[in-house]
């Protein structure tokens, strides 16, 4: 994911000759590396929270360790940024950028390593590579974010989560075999709403459906599933193209 964001990155700024570092291979390889680092580092995947609200109080991270750390591991890579390890913490933030792409991450749903959103066959509803215009579009908001004298990029982070949660609740055609109407993407799969299967306090959990998503037996039509899966990809790669812009 982090690998196509760069690629985009670098078509906007040839495509608009944009007075922005363009990436060579040996910088998108530590970007990539600072960015998987968070899931295949045991330290920082066990301290570190993947998931964020922006009203929710978490807690300590998994196996309780660290506080608020889904923030603390965001500013701590926002510091180093500006440090020798720049572009792997850059990758850092990336990570939890797109984290909060996945609607599972901002519900947000404990559930370890078994979502049916991650495991999804993106590669199958990949979209369509980055327009012009669209470089264009996030370039413009680049440019009003160091207009308004804002230093920190988290603004982004909770731009992207407020979208996330505010695409959960389009409504879908639901058949199954007890329900049969239109119930909203959060109704379905991933409820904000603590219950009796949250696993975290504050944490939400899953809706009537379960964790079902993109499974072949999921009581929501294929292609409905395909089409939200492709535009949260989407959603993902201009962040981290909005994100690249903001720090090179």
């Amino acid at each position: 994911m982090v690998q196509s964001s760069a690629q985009d990155y670098n078509f906007c700024v040839e495509s608009l000759s944009l007075p922005l570092k363009k990436l060579s291979n040996s910088d998108i390889s530590k970007i990539v590396a600072g960015n998987l680092r968070e899931d295949i580092n045991p330290a920082n995947k066990l301290k570190h929270w993947h998931f964020y609200h922006p009203t929710k109080e978490l807690g300590k991270g998994t196996m309780g360790w660290g506080y608020a750390s889904f923030t603390e591991r965001f500013k701590e890579a926002d510091t180093k940024l500006k440090k020798r390890n720049g572009l792997k913490a850059l990758g850092t933030k990336s990570h939890y950028l797109q984290d909060v792409t996945n609607p599972a991450h901002v519900a947000p749903i404990y559930h370890g390593l078994g979502d049916g959103f991650d495991f999804y066959h993106f590669k199958a509803d990949w979209p369509e590579k980055i327009s012009k215009e669209k470089c264009q579009e996030i370039y413009a908001r680049v440019v009003e974010f160091k207009k308004s004298g804002e230093t920190s990029s988290f603004s982004l982070v909770n731009r992207v989560t407020l979208a996330t949660l505010d695409k959960m609740q389009e409504t879908i055609l639901v058949v199954s075999n007890t329900h049969h109407g239109f119930y909203s993407w959060e109704e379905a799969f991933w409820s904000t709403k603590s219950g009796p299967t949250s696993k975290q306090a504050n944490f939400g959990e899953y809706g009537f459906l379960g964790n079902t998503f993109g499974k072949p037996d999921s009581a929501v039509d294929a292609q409905t599933t395909a089409r939200f899966a492709k535009e949260r990809v989407a959603a993902s790669l201009e962040a981290t193209v909005e994100l690249f812009m903001l720090e090179l």
